[in-house]
């Protein structure tokens, strides 16, 4: 955090005093924590799962100029949050600027934080308290990972910094995505619709409806009031089928794209295993989500299902005739 007391003559005062916002919130959040005057900085590990930042924010160097200048004149600044036993969630500049002044140690408060997705959420709720602004791209991923812990979108858009209105329409962005990568019909075609439409998109609640809706406005390129109206009619209907209809409909107002393409059945195996595969392929750029940190004694057995699910999919891998570099000598020592 950037609020400091710089007078040298207050250079005795307790951290734990300016840090009270802090322990406000962590206390609000009704967090398990201790308070360690000295935390050796030597065992703190910085990780990018608890990191809401980008990169360019955490190494920003005229911010960490600023707090050693600071330091030096004697400010004292709020403790660092620390994930039990030792990562860092909150506290990146005052760490790195206590480290480039050769101090050993500094004040912490020590959080039992039960998920991952928990301390990220804190850690975002953190920035935004501390006066520096999460960018558009990181308000977003914060609020996703809130909004994983199920967290309202009121209290959402308070911790981070942003209006209700918008909140809700970074969640019906993340509903479009999800939602699309599940159904293997529409999920490459989905991530050529924008932004604005997907938000539109997802009030469609009913699969069925959303898939064919996806489907017009992919073949279509349809504007954004004719999405309106597409998704004004699949949300007005009263079953699935006159949804579909509906949507069809308005698709039949459009210029023409062509004939669809014949439909090939796939299997029901096929399609619940893509399914599944479309809902853990989303988690690809953060496998962190998919870390259970609240109960260590399921480790073993999480850790046996991966690898269950590892020799699967080297079975497939080998019936569709590939392989992969490297997972065969991996999968050999099972």
């Amino acid at each position: 955090m950037s609020a400091t007391l710089e007078q040298p003559e207050l250079e005795s005062m307790d951290p734990r005093a300016v840090g009270i916002l802090t322990e406000a919130k962590l206390r609000d959040w009704n967090l398990t924590y201790e308070y360690v005057e000295a935390f050796d900085l030597g065992e703190i590990r910085v990780v990018d799962w608890t990191q809401v930042r980008s990169a360019a924010n955490v190494a920003d160097k005229d911010t960490l100029t600023e707090f050693r200048t600071q330091m030096t004149q004697g400010a004292v600044y709020p403790p660092i949050v620390i994930m039990h036993p030792d990562v860092l969630v909150d506290g990146n500049h005052r760490v790195a600027a206590a480290k480039a002044l050769r101090r050993k140690t500094f004040p912490a408060f020590v959080v039992h934080f039960n998920s991952v997705d928990l301390a990220k959420s804190f850690s975002a709720a953190m920035n935004q308290l501390n006066g520096r602004r999460l960018t558009s791209q990181e308000a977003f991923d914060a609020a996703t990972t809130m909004m994983a812990r199920g967290m309202a979108d009121e209290a959402i858009a308070r911790e981070i910094g942003r209006s209700v209105t918008l909140v809700r329409e970074m969640r019906r962005r993340k509903e479009f995505a999800e939602r699309a990568a599940s159904i293997p019909e529409i999920a490459k075609i989905a991530e050529g619709i924008p932004e604005k439409s997907r938000i539109k998109l997802a009030q469609i609640s009913h699969d069925p409806a959303f898939a064919e809706a996806v489907k017009v406005i992919a073949e279509t390129k349809a504007p954004a009031k004719t999405v309106s109206e597409i998704v004004e009619a699949a949300t007005s209907a009263r079953t699935d089928a006159d949804a579909i209809t509906a949507v069809r409909a308005k698709r039949a107002e459009l210029a023409p794209a062509g004939p669809p393409p014949h439909r090939v059945m796939i299997p029901a195996e096929v399609r619940q295993a893509n399914m599944a595969l479309g809902g853990l392929l989303k988690y690809a750029e953060s496998p962190t989500a998919l870390l259970d940190v609240s109960s260590p004694e399921r480790r073993a057995e999480s850790v046996a299902r991966w690898e269950q699910l590892m020799v699967l999919a080297s079975k497939v891998i080998e019936l569709y005739g590939g392989g992969l570099t490297g997972l065969t000598e991996v999968l050999g020592k099972q």
